[in-house]
């Protein structure tokens, strides 16, 4: 039988920037270092000059290197590390894993973490890494993520690491996530217009950010982005996703992870992590989240601890390293052995 600390694995990204996809490569290979003794790298198509990214992705603890656009480089990096199994992220890398894997005989493992399918050419990848999905292993993190991929899919929640920190009788509302559309941040200052009082916190970069510098209400602070999690959610008492499409946002289970409760549009796999006023609170108008926000503002300590305290087993229990990553070693070593 294949040892775990045997198993060669390299982590393959097309990245720009740090969203939830490099935040689950970086947590699952650091995890897999840990935990397991295993040492993947990590591999970069190209290099965008993002430093947060490659601090991010450095911190895991796993050789980071970056191939430059150039099939010729990946493939002898392949060869070189002996790779075994090449695990791509993202609907780029899954297209160039399958045509390495179909080449050059590599086992291609193809995650797949977006629940939106995009517009434009971003549409028109999504649907060719769906196409051609039958050529390779395909992982989704996501219930409706998995429906549309082959029937041998299988689904592979994201998860985190236990987070421990000290946090405060936090009355903050945070945001976290990448500055564009899809994740609805003009939703969230409309949101803070109907609780004037109460402090919002904005942390992420992107496209619209100077739009919502512009319009943002005097109780929304934009912070930009952040690596370190105690400074996010150290003075937090909820977390606010107002995307309209998701897969399992890893922003989620990390404030559920550090106690504190999601208040969530019914999208992706949300509504399956978090139960409705028991763990945290499932959303669909702006007024409706404002309600919420207001209500939990006036809400006595004991009520806000016993649900935070209950969105925190609900991650350790279902969503963290110690739940998850045993599926994903026994995944990985079924065809190695």
């Amino acid at each position: 039988m294949t040892k775990e600390k045997d198993l060669r694995i390299a982590h393959f990204l097309d990245a720009s920037a740090v969203g939830g996809i490099e935040q689950h490569v970086a947590t699952l290979a650091g995890a897999l270092n840990k935990v397991y003794g295993i040492q993947p790298y990590i591999l970069l198509w190209k290099d965008y000059g993002n430093e947060e990214l490659l601090q991010r992705l450095e911190s895991a603890g796993c050789p980071v290197h970056i191939v430059q656009g150039s099939y010729d480089r990946l493939r002898r990096f392949l060869r070189d590390y002996e790779i075994e199994s090449l695990h791509s992220h993202g609907y780029k890398a899954n297209l160039i894993s399958r045509w390495l894997g179909i080449r050059f005989g590599v086992r291609s493992i193809a995650t797949h973490h977006n629940g939106d399918v995009g517009t434009g050419r971003v549409r028109l990848y999504t649907m060719l890494d769906q196409l051609t999905a039958q050529f390779s292993e395909n992982w989704a993190v996501s219930e409706g993520i998995l429906n549309r991929l082959p029937k041998q899919a299988r689904l592979m929640p994201n998860f985190v690491e236990a987070l421990n920190i000290r946090k405060d009788q936090g009355s903050e509302v945070v945001f976290v996530g990448r500055l564009e559309q899809v994740k609805r941040p003009d939703r969230l200052l409309n949101i803070a217009r109907q609780c004037p009082d109460v402090q919002f916190k904005v942390f992420g970069t992107g496209t619209l950010q100077p739009q919502l510098m512009a319009q943002r209400p005097a109780n929304v602070q934009l912070m930009g982005f952040e690596n370190n999690p105690e400074t996010i959610w150290r003075n937090a008492g909820l977390c606010v996703i107002c995307s309209d499409t998701e897969g399992l946002p890893l922003t989620a289970l990390e404030a559920m992870a550090a106690g504190v409760p999601v208040i969530a549009t019914a999208v992706g796999q949300l509504p399956a992590l978090i139960e409705h006023g028991q763990n945290g609170w499932l959303a669909e108008t702006d007024a409706d989240f404002a309600d919420i926000i207001l209500r939990w503002q006036k809400s006595n300590w004991t009520v806000k601890e016993d649900i935070a305290e209950y969105a925190k087993y609900t991650v350790q229990n279902k969503y963290s390293v110690d739940a998850c990553l045993p599926t994903y070693i026994e995944a990985l070593s079924r065809n190695t052995l």
